[in-house]
């Protein structure tokens, strides 16, 4: 289970308490941050669990010693002040359906759903850390946790919260499920709205995001490092992504804008001197930060996976065969579902093909999709047009 380097940071920071009271509003506006990026902003309001310089002075650290967990690390000033960021807007709750992921952990739907349902956490993202940080063990706790040689405590529960959280999200039993993962919850979706984006909740949820929000290679004990703990979650997160279409709910064509359409001539974009018109349809995911990045996309339609790819255009791609005989092709992924292979059975809204990115189109996030004949395309006067292969 990963250790809480925000959290230990956490326990650090309250240690002012003592000495706060006494400074003059002046001494409070040079923070101190560890380098590897802890970064965050307490509920006493210093920013990136920070150590002041007043602080130094008094209980003069030299170095927070953090080696019997994380590592030797010190303390560097900020210099500038990093400005405020506005509020991302409250995240949607979606139920956890489907077979995917731990059992253990699935069989916690009704409480996931319920905590999705009064936070607005997405259940996929819940059960992703779960899984992460406790396989779905409500007894689990951590290693004993380390701070400048004192021992702070064990993260605990299935959503591993250090006391110092627990308490501040009102969680006073951290092995009741129900407790720890409305606590968690809570935590999760403060710093959705910190964030803007659930990679970088996930990263600060392990303490891995610097004061500019970037997600840093901060590691724990074990060696996992931010953006390692990051390619976790979006793995065990996919694992419990809803199907929608196959659900009753919206058709997966129903969540994307057309940014770029079909047939439409590249024009000084032509990449290709045989891709004279746009083959296919550029689609961006509605309502989400950075066009629908890293969010699950799922195929329009039934069929068996033709083909996995990679190459400098499409990036990574899915091809699919439907019953019919004609390909849909999907194309710029972030990453590739773990689950698919050549030969895996793909059902319209329900089966994910990955994350949607800008691999091959660099700068640009989207989701390329087109229908043809041909596994690899079909010519320029023979294109078939995709939107009404949109439907599910």
């Amino acid at each position: 289970m990963p250790f809480h380097l925000q959290e230990v940071a956490d326990y650090a920071s309250s240690r002012l308490d003592s000495v706060l009271g006494s400074l003059a509003p002046e001494m409070r506006s040079s923070p101190f941050t560890l380098n590897g990026g802890l970064s965050d902003t307490t509920p006493k309001g210093l920013n990136g669990y920070s150590f002041l310089n007043a602080f130094n002075n008094v209980y003069r650290p030299t170095a927070m010693d953090l080696t019997s967990s994380f590592g030797s690390g010190s303390l560097s000033q900020n210099r500038a002040p990093v400005a405020a960021k506005p509020a991302a807007s409250a995240p949607t709750s979606a139920p956890m359906v489907g077979t995917g992921g731990n059992p253990a952990v699935r069989q916690l739907s009704s409480l996931i759903d319920t905590a999705s349902a009064e936070t607005g956490v997405p259940a996929d993202v819940l059960a992703g850390i779960i899984d992460i940080e406790s396989s779905g063990n409500a007894r689990a706790e951590s290693p004993m946790n380390y701070a400048n040689g004192r021992a702070i405590g064990t993260a605990k529960g299935l959503m591993q919260l250090m006391d110092s959280t627990a308490s501040r999200y009102g969680v006073q039993d951290p092995y009741n499920p129900e407790q720890s993962l409305r606590g968690g919850a809570r935590y999760l979706s403060d710093l959705y709205k910190s964030y803007g984006d659930w990679d970088k909740a996930a990263a600060a949820y392990f303490g891995a995001i610097d004061a500019q929000g970037n997600i840093t290679g901060a590691t724990d004990a074990a060696g996992t490092s931010g953006n390692s703990y990051v390619t976790k979650f979006r793995t065990a997160r996919q694992a419990y992504s809803q199907p929608t279409a196959a659900s009753g709910g919206p058709s997966p064509a129903s969540q994307y804008s057309v940014a770029f359409g079909f047939n439409k001539p590249y024009g000084d974009a032509q990449f290709s001197a045989d891709l004279v018109n746009h083959r296919g349809v550029d689609l961006t995911m509605n309502g989400k930060p950075n066009n629908g990045k890293y969010e699950p996309v799922r195929a329009f339609q039934n069929g068996v996976v033709a083909a996995i790819t990679n190459d400098p255009n499409g990036g990574n791609g899915v091809i699919v065969q439907m019953p019919n005989g004609l390909y849909t092709r999907y194309f710029h992924f972030d990453a590739i579902s773990p689950n698919l292979a050549v030969g895996s059975p793909v059902i319209a809204g329900a089966t994910m093909l990955g994350t949607l990115g800008e691999s091959g189109s660099p700068g640009f996030a989207h989701v390329h999709f087109e229908v043809s004949k041909g596994i690899n395309g079909d010519p320029q006067n023979a294109l078939i047009d995709p939107r009404p292969y949109m439907g599910g």
